[in-house]
């Protein structure tokens, strides 16, 4: 699986991400990877150009609840059968508090990833991201 870290989010706590997640690979004989979209996609790319183009094993992580609201990116995703991981907060997270939120809530992600029937989309609340990001 390719865990597929919007814009929104610092490209350094992915590339933080995806040096742990070797080590997982190893340790547990999995092959998942975590990626910004900027290395996929241009910087600025538009949703709705680049979630046609989402890998079929690839998993959106995002904190836009926009696209949730929006029923043109929603009818997107869901005929893509895309899969999606939102994390919502009522804050705004300094850096730190998001290196803890993606941190603490690696596993969780990791076994709701390879457990729920594809496609899934997965919402972590506020008081999730609390927890997780010790607020």
């Amino acid at each position: 699986m390719i865990f597929i870290f919007d814009e929104n989010l610092p490209p350094s706590i992915t590339e933080a991400l995806a040096i742990f997640q070797k080590r997982l690979n190893k340790r547990y004989k999995t092959n998942h990877k975590a990626e910004h979209i900027t290395n996929l996609f241009k910087t600025g790319t538009k949703d709705p150009d680049f979630i046609p183009k989402i890998p079929s094993d690839g998993i959106l992580i995002t904190m836009d609840i926009g696209q949730q609201r929006k029923w043109q990116e929603k009818i997107l995703i869901d005929q893509e059968k895309m899969n999606v991981i939102y994390y919502r907060s009522k804050q705004n997270l300094t850096y730190w508090k998001l290196v803890l939120l993606f941190i603490n809530s690696w596993q969780d992600v990791l076994e709701k990833a390879e457990s729920l029937p594809k496609p899934f989309l997965v919402r972590y609340k506020p008081e999730d991201v609390r927890k997780y990001a010790r607020l």
